[in-house]
């Protein structure tokens, strides 16, 4: 991870945006109807209940329906909401829809043409550490770990012994024996049942081979999105000697 020597620099990039796509569809609805017989009458419809014409039907993306006094929160919380933050359920978390300064579309608009900051702490974090770790991970993905360049990453999805996906991940080489991985939220527990019991599998099958999994529980996790991100990042860079030019990072390498 890189160190930053100031944060000036970010004053203008609007922070965290996770914009949960909302969309509605309108569907006809007709009542039910009994016929009723009566000898001095014709036949009439007469309809059970009062339905309307038309009906709004939403649909809730990557979205928790749980109250949100039992969401979880992010770090990053009371900053959204001191700063105007619509907070809705979006993978079991409390996250900013929008914010009162912009909308949706405005907010879309800014990233596209400057930089902004979305706050990603939803998303489930890990350490792989020990002589084994690369092996362990090229071994529960397609990936070729260890010929990663440090702090090379590489998008790579868990799969099944017997064939299928669980999930995808990224994962960034921090050391040759130490791995950042990051898992979805919305898989969280799907996810977390995998490599506990791929762990145990591989643990057994390579008696010796050491291998330390940590998850990285109440750490914050930003991501700087936007065609002027490396220009704004570039002037946080401490050292850029130590840790490394952006200009030489790649899609794929970052």
């Amino acid at each position: 991870m890189k160190s930053l020597r100031s944060t000036r620099y970010l004053k203008d990039v609007i922070a965290a945006r996770n914009a949960v796509p909302r969309s509605g569809g309108v569907i006809a609805a007709a009542a039910r109807r009994n016929i009723t017989t009566r000898t001095s009458q014709r036949h009439i419809l007469k309809p059970t209940v009062s339905v309307p014409s038309t009906s709004q039907l939403t649909t809730r993306h990557a979205s928790s329906a749980a109250p949100e006094e039992e969401l979880s929160k992010t770090p990053l919380y009371d900053f959204h909401v001191r700063n105007g933050g619509k907070m809705v359920p979006f993978g079991g978390y409390a996250m900013p829809v929008q914010y009162s300064s912009l909308s949706v579309l405005d907010s879309h608009n800014f990233t596209r043409s400057g930089a902004s900051l979305f706050d990603v702490s939803h998303m489930v974090q890990h350490h792989f550490t020990g002589p084994g770790a690369a092996a362990f991970l090229e071994r529960i993905t397609p990936s070729d770990v260890s010929g990663l360049p440090v702090h090379g990453s590489t998008l790579s999805t868990l799969l099944l012994p017997t064939g299928g996906i669980v999930d995808d991940l990224i994962i960034t080489k921090l050391w040759d024996d130490r791995f950042y991985v990051v898992t979805n939220a919305g898989c969280r527990e799907k996810d977390l049942k995998y490599l506990k019991e791929q762990l145990k599998t591989f643990r057994l099958e390579n008696s010796g081979v050491e291998v330390e999994w940590t998850v990285l529980e109440g750490k914050g996790l930003i991501a700087l999105q936007g065609p002027k991100a490396k220009e704004i990042l570039s002037k946080l860079v401490a050292d850029p000697a130590r840790d490394g030019r952006l200009s030489n990072l790649y899609f794929g390498q970052s």
